[in-house]
């Protein structure tokens, strides 16, 4: 492993990718906390969707610094890197599809001016 400057590791490696993607957590995750205030479901279950977006994340992000450490470039993943990335989407889409899955009856109830 080759450090180069504070930022770079091996030949390709770069923080860059999971830095974008840690940003993108802090964004994502209170959004959808936010999207299941809206829900009419309770404080436990929202907390148990959060938290999975939450650890599909670190998945993400446990992929990307892998593939950082390892030294591949962002378009070489390894197989263990590919594996924590599949595992965290499929967590994060599941956290998503919840979360609609939660607000969409509510959408859809009529409005008081409505009924």
């Amino acid at each position: 492993m080759i450090v180069e400057g504070d930022n770079t590791f091996g030949e390709d490696g770069a923080l860059m990718v999971p830095h974008a993607v840690t940003l993108h957590a802090v964004q994502v995750l209170p959004t959808l906390a936010l999207l299941l205030l809206v829900a009419d479901v309770s404080e436990r279950r929202r907390i148990r969707v959060v938290a999975l977006g939450a650890v599909g994340y670190a998945f993400l992000i446990a992929a990307t610094m892998l593939q950082t450490y390892a030294g591949l470039g962002p378009l070489d993943p390894s197989v263990g890197s590919t594996t924590a990335a599949v595992v965290g989407l499929a967590l994060l889409a599941a956290s998503g599809l919840a979360a609609i899955r939660y607000v969409l009856p509510r959408l859809r109830q009529p409005t008081s001016a409505e009924g």
